[in-house]
């Protein structure tokens, strides 16, 4: 791939814009999608919002311990893809007896805790004041594959202006480019607001800055006898999981059938019954011939659960058809 430099001037800031050929950009080969659960985190920065005391940092808890133990899957459906070290920014918790008394109340397996590590201080400084920085430099030396940050929150500068899209907007993105920077996942968690519905992007507390910076949402929310775990990745089809909260605070899967329409994540132009955008890359990449789902999803970037999903949805409204081989093919 080539850049070519354009010089300008705004006022006494110069601007070096980096001009990619769109050409050389398609014919590059890129690496898949990289997953740490799939299909809910990946590489980049991730949101995970909730009403207070819903169970967030409990949640992100089992997550860390899940990827720092070793452990292949997560409440069933969820398949941990990437294991290693986790830095668990506990910056709402201010102490270690909270985090020991999580820690011993899951019951785990002491040697899953060996690769996880908590910061639980709260002299950091905030975004406006350096903490990316502080951050980016620690994170420099370091092999951790995901840094969960409790809560987004605690960082957060003090607004200046009235444009509170631009503050959060402006914040959040640091930490986008921080995790773009070193290669690992970051799970952001964030309180909601007290909107009605359930779409994740319009209940996160504040503006949607938030979650225009980010990579994926993810909502964990209260329902009549479970919880919901609603997500919104980058690369994946939406989905959502039915969860119990279980007496040690935390989580376990449900089996209670969820519609993806009644938790409001689905895009209105991608709706089953039109073609939308996702519909029409399938439908363009299976005119060149049939296609498995695994084929599918390696030629679309997307993984084969997302793929299989997304092409059992436009089987059932004809859009694809089955083939005796198990591949499909576009419908009548």
């Amino acid at each position: 791939m080539s850049t070519q430099p354009v010089s300008s001037q705004t006022g006494s800031v110069p601007i070096a814009l980096e001009v990619v050929n769109a050409y050389e950009l398609y014919m590059k080969d890129l690496p898949p999608t990289k997953w740490i659960v799939e299909p809910i985190i990946h590489e980049g920065a991730t949101l995970l919002t909730g009403d207070p005391k819903v169970g967030k940092s409990f949640l992100a808890l089992q997550i860390a311990l899940a990827v720092a133990g070793g452990s292949k899957r997560m409440f069933d459906s969820l398949e941990v893809r990437t294991h290693g070290r986790v830095l668990y920014l506990a910056l709402d918790d201010g102490s270690e007896k909270r985090l020991h008394n999580r820690l011993r109340g899951l019951q785990l397996d002491p040697e899953a805790t060996r690769n996880l590590d908590f910061v639980y201080q709260r002299n950091l400084p905030d975004l406006s004041n350096g903490f990316d920085v502080a951050l980016s430099k620690f994170l420099a030396d370091k092999d951790y594959v995901l840094v969960i940050l409790d809560t987004f929150g605690a960082v957060l500068g003090k607004a200046t202006g009235q444009n509170i899209y631009r503050n959060e907007y402006q914040e959040a993105i640091k930490l986008q480019k921080l995790a773009q920077l070193h290669g690992i996942a970051l799970l952001i968690l964030h309180h909601t607001n007290k909107k009605e519905g359930d779409d994740p992007v319009a209940r996160s507390s504040g503006s949607h800055g938030l979650t225009g910076a980010v990579d994926s949402v993810l909502m964990l929310s209260k329902q009549k006898g479970h919880a919901t775990l609603a997500a919104r990745p980058r690369d994946a089809e939406e989905s959502a999981y039915a969860l119990q909260r279980l007496p040690n605070g935390g989580w376990q899967a449900l089996q209670v059938a969820i519609d993806l329409n009644a938790v409001s994540i689905a895009d209105d132009s991608d709706d089953d019954d039109a073609l939308g955008p996702k519909q029409q890359e399938v439908l363009t990449l299976l005119r060149e011939g049939p296609k498995s789902y695994r084929q599918v999803a390696k030629h679309l970037g997307i993984s084969p659960e997302a793929a299989r999903k997304r092409l059992e949805r436009m089987e059932k409204t004809g859009q694809v058809r089955k083939r005796p081989d198990q591949t499909f093919e576009v419908g009548a």
